[in-house]
């Protein structure tokens, strides 16, 4: 089966974390979820819903332009790094 990617509008709604949307801390968890939404989180496994945001696909961009690089993820992957500065390691989402 072939995998066809096309790229995201960039007014897709997405979302993400009040520590990223402040720019308090880099994204370093992307989920590109089984529904097709994304997620663009910077890793905190203790989130409540007042940090939860929503913003478009081209606003993450603005805040990291190295998401570019993920474009193509799957949809039902992850992809995660430990620090801004190291290279985005793709794994698919457990079920």
């Amino acid at each position: 089966m072939e995998i066809i990617f096309e790229p995201e509008s960039p007014q897709t709604a997405c979302f993400t974390c009040d520590h990223v949307l402040n720019r308090e801390l880099p994204i370093l968890l992307v989920s590109h979820d089984h529904d097709g939404d994304w997620q663009f989180m910077c890793g905190i496994q203790a989130h409540t819903m007042a940090n939860a945001k929503i913003i478009t696909y081209f606003e993450a961009l603005e805040l990291d332009p190295t998401l570019l690089e993920l474009e193509i993820l799957p949809v039902g992957h992850h992809a995660l790094r430990s620090s801004k500065d190291d290279a985005w390691q793709i794994i698919p989402i457990k079920s």
